[in-house]
C-alpha cells in the first residue's frame, strides 16, 4: 500500500505559566502510536488566515477553557512526523510562553479539564511527554536556574516617544552569553521594529553587532567576541551610549552581582 505525504503542518502550543509549573493536557489520539495519551504544552493546528498568536488563543479556550496574555515566542522550533491511517505527516512546532488570564490558582484548577493538570517543571516525567515538550520548558524562561549557568546578563532597552519617530524600534535586548573560546565571552544583540515601520535605522551603537536588518522585522542577532576581563565594560558602555541615543533599560535579569557592576559603570559615566 502506497504512503501518502502531507506538510509541514504548522502547528503553535502554548508553555503556560503558573509561578513554577506549567499546564500540561493529555493526548486523546489512538490512532496515532507514540502519541495516545502522552502529555504536552496544549496547542493545534494553525487554520488558514490565522495568526499563530490568535490560534494559540483559540485552541487553549476551546481545550482548556482558559484565557491567556503576555504572548513571548519560545526560541525553539520542533518537528515531528506521525503516520495516520497510511498518511505521514510532517508537522511543525512553534511554542509561546504565556501567563493565564485568571490570577487565582484555586480557580484555574477548578476550571481546568480532567484531561489536563498543573505540573512542577522538577516533577515532569519527560518519558511519558510528547516530543519537543522539554525543549520547549527547556529554552522558556521557566528554566531561569539553568540559564543563569549560561547566560550571565540580560538587559532591555526601549526607545523613548521621541526617538520611535526617526527610529521605529520595539527594544533592543542586549544579553551575555559563554563563549567557544577559553577566557571569551559573547554580546549578542537583537532587536525588534514596530508592526508599523516601514523601514528600520540601526542605532550607531550597534553597527559591531548586528550582522542584517534587511528585509526582516526581527533584525537577525549578531554577537561580538571579546576577553572576560573587558566584557562588563563593553556591556555597560554599550548600553550608556544607547542611553545617548534615548533608549533606557526596562529589565534586568542575571546575577545579581555581576548586573550591579554594570549598573554602577552605566550610573557612574
Amino acid at each position: 500500500m502506497s504512503v501518502a505525504y502531507r506538510g509541514p503542518i504548522l502547528v503553535v502550543a502554548g508553555c503556560i505559566r503558573v509561578a513554577d509549573s506549567v499546564v500540561l493536557s493529555q493526548r486523546e489520539d489512538p490512532d496515532i502510536v507514540g502519541e495516545h495519551p502522552k502529555w504536552e504544552l496544549p496547542g493545534g493546528k494553525v487554520e488558514f488566515g490565522e495568526l499563530p498568536e490568535e490560534a494559540l488563543q483559540r485552541e487553549i479556550a476551546e481545550e482548556l477553557n482558559l484565557e491567556v496574555k503576555s504572548l513571548s515566542l519560545i526560541p525553539y522550533i520542533q518537528t515531528n512526523i506521525w503516520e495516520q491511517r497510511g498518511i505521514k505527516k510532517h508537522y511543525a512546532i512553534v511554542c509561546y510562553e504565556c501567563t493565564p488570564a485568571q490570577p487565582n490558582i484555586t480557580r484555574l484548577l477548578q476550571q481546568l479539564p480532567s484531561k489536563a493538570a498543573l505540573f512542577n517543571v522538577n516533577d515532569i516525567d519527560f518519558t511519558q511527554t510528547l516530543p519537543g515538550t522539554r525543549e520547549f520548558i527547556d529554552h522558556s524562561s521557566l528554566a531561569a536556574e539553568e540559564a543563569e549557568k549560561t547566560i550571565s546578563a540580560s538587559v532591555r532597552l526601549e526607545p523613548a516617544e521621541s526617538v520611535t519617530v526617526r527610529n521605529p524600534l520595539t527594544h533592543v535586548d542586549i544579553h551575555i552569553l559563554p563563549s567557544y573560546l577559553p577566557d571569551h565571552i559573547g554580546i549578542l544583540v537583537s532587536m525588534k521594529r514596530s508592526e508599523t515601520a516601514v523601514r528600520l535605522r540601526v542605532p550607531p551603537p550597534l553597527y559591531p553587532y548586528i550582522r542584517t536588518t534587511r528585509h526582516t522585522r526581527v533584525a537577525q542577532a549578531g554577537t561580538r567576541v571579546v576577553r572576560n576581563n573587558e566584557s562588563v565594560r563593553e556591556f555597560s558602555d554599550l548600553i550608556h551610549n544607547l542611553y545617548k541615543e534615548g533608549y533606557h533599560a526596562t529589565r534586568f535579569v542575571g546575577h545579581d552581582k555581576y548586573l550591579s557592576q554594570i549598573k554602577e559603570l552605566i550610573y557612574s559615566s
